[in-house]
């Protein structure tokens, strides 16, 4: 939680101990900076925060799809580092429900390629992976698949990482980015997969 004085409260996932953390000429997580616990009324906020926010959130078989990029193009430096270009959802998932990832990209980029790492983790748990998929410049990656969750199920998270590996920069053009459920037809826990391919982009 950040303050209007500058400053920020960190806690650990159990809410336990919850940390202030004050900035030293004006680096809030620089090297020279102090910390103070924070006080049980804050501690209490913040956990009534992360309650309202994360698992308590609705489900989203009543909207049916959740777009998890609204951006049309991405740029990733190849000084970037590994990259998160989707995450954060912690959607709860009602049982008998079946879950679907579209993702649809674009490379552009002066000799670039992208290393790309997509999972899905539910309940703390990862149910579906894809690491080091290269795509170059001038190349298009589709994934589609499926996820059954036969029972009630909490913190739904699908997250997409991009490092540039060659090239000074690279664009990720999305085509598509979406997250589906649809209720009444998971009888298992099985992964399909419809379209995992890269191949060259359409001419434009």
């Amino acid at each position: 939680m950040w303050q209007p004085s500058g400053t920020a409260i960190v806690c650990g996932e159990s809410f336990r101990s919850c940390m202030r953390s004050i900035p030293v000429d004006d680096l809030v997580f620089g090297p020279e900076r102090q910390s103070e616990p924070a006080s049980a009324r804050e501690r209490q906020f913040l956990t009534e925060v992360a309650r309202l926010t994360r698992s308590g959130r609705g489900d989203m078989t009543e909207v049916g799809e959740l777009d998890l990029w609204t951006e049309g193009v991405m740029s990733v430096p190849a000084d970037a580092g590994k990259k998160l270009l989707i995450g954060g959802q912690y959607l709860r998932v009602p049982g008998d429900t079946t879950l679907r990832v579209d993702l649809d990209l674009e490379v552009t980029g002066d000799r670039a390629t992208i290393d790309f790492h997509q999972d899905v983790f539910l309940n703390g748990y990862e149910k579906f992976a894809r690491k080091g998929i290269q795509v170059r410049d001038g190349e298009r990656w589709r994934l589609s698949y499926e996820i059954g969750v036969p029972n009630d199920s909490s913190q739904l998270v699908v997250q997409l990482y991009a490092t540039t590996i060659s090239g000074e920069a690279a664009e990720i053009e999305f085509h598509d980015a979406r997250l589906s459920m649809t209720a009444g037809r998971a009888k298992s826990r099985q992964v399909v997969v419809i379209v995992d391919e890269v191949a060259p982009a359409d001419p434009r």
